[in-house]
C-alpha cells in the first residue's frame, strides 16, 4: 500500500478528535488490555543502561568484535532485568542502550530495580574480564552509564485502529530523565545516577548505598 496524502490527512483528523479516557492509579490497565481510546497516567520507573563511547569502539575496532561485545552486553542486561520479575514492564534496546520501563505499583519495587542495576555493574566486570583474555585490538574494556528515574508518566498504545501497533508510547520525565542520567553517568562520577523521587522511594537499607554505589542527581 502506497502512502496517500489525502487519506493520511483524514486519519490524522480522526485521531485528533477521537475520544480518549485517561486512566489513573488503580484504574490503569495492563498493556494487553489497553485499547486505542485509552491512556494510563501513573507513577513510573525507568532505567536506561548505556555503553560509553560505543561509536568510537565501532570506528576503531573490528566490527565482528564490536558486534560480539554489544550482543553479550545487551543479552545479559536484558536477562538481569527480566529476572527482576516485575509486572507491567516494557524492555527494549535502542542502539547500544537497554531500557526498562515499568509502573511503580508495589512496595520494594525500587529496591529490586536498584539491585538489578548493581548486578549489571557486576556483569560488566565479568564481561571486561573476558574481553581482556581475548586478543581484541584497541578494546580493553567497556564502561556503562545507568540512569534511573521515577515520575508520573503518560502511556498509550502506538499506532491507531487502522495501523495497529502493540508497543506503548511513554511520555514523561521518568523516561527522559533516566535517558539523560544514563548519558551523564560514569563520566567522572558514579556509574549509577538516580533522580530524587526514586531515591526517596528506596528503603532505609538501600539508601545506605548512596555515595558508595550510586548518586542522586536532579
Amino acid at each position: 500500500m502506497s502512502w496517500n496524502k489525502d487519506e493520511s490527512e483524514s486519519r490524522i483528523k480522526e485521531i485528533l478528535i477521537d475520544p480518549i479516557a485517561v486512566l489513573e492509579d488503580n484504574n490503569c490497565k495492563g498493556k494487553r488490555k489497553l485499547n486505542y481510546n485509552e491512556a494510563n497516567y501513573h507513577s513510573t520507573v525507568a532505567i536506561f543502561v548505556d555503553i560509553r563511547n560505543s561509536s568510537e569502539m565501532l570506528m576503531n575496532g573490528d566490527k565482528k568484535v564490536t558486534a560480539r561485545i554489544i550482543r553479550a552486553f545487551t543479552s545479559e542486561t536484558i536477562g538481569i532485568l527480566r529476572d527482576c520479575q516485575l509486572q507491567n514492564k516494557e524492555i527494549g534496546v535502542r542502539g547500544d542502550c537497554v531500557y526498562y520501563i515499568l509502573r511503580s505499583y508495589s512496595k520494594g519495587l525500587e529496591d529490586s530495580l536498584l539491585d538489578c542495576a548493581l548486578n549489571i555493574i557486576e556483569m560488566v566486570k565479568i564481561l571486561n574480564k573476558q574481553i581482556k583474555t581475548k586478543d581484541y585490538n584497541n578494546i580493553n574494556e567497556i564502561k556503562v552509564g545507568i540512569g534511573i528515574s521515577k515520575a508520573d508518566t503518560l502511556s498509550f498504545k502506538a499506532g491507531s485502529k487502522i495501523f495497529q501497533n502493540k508497543s506503548l508510547v511513554w511520555v514523561g520525565e521518568s523516561v527522559t530523565k533516566a535517558s539523560n542520567l544514563s548519558n551523564m553517568a560514569n563520566k567522572g562520577n558514579k556509574a549509577i545516577l538516580v533522580n530524587k523521587e526514586f531515591h526517596n522511594s528506596l528503603s532505609p537499607e538501600s539508601k545506605k548505598k548512596k555515595d558508595s554505589e550510586y548518586s542522586v542527581k536532579d
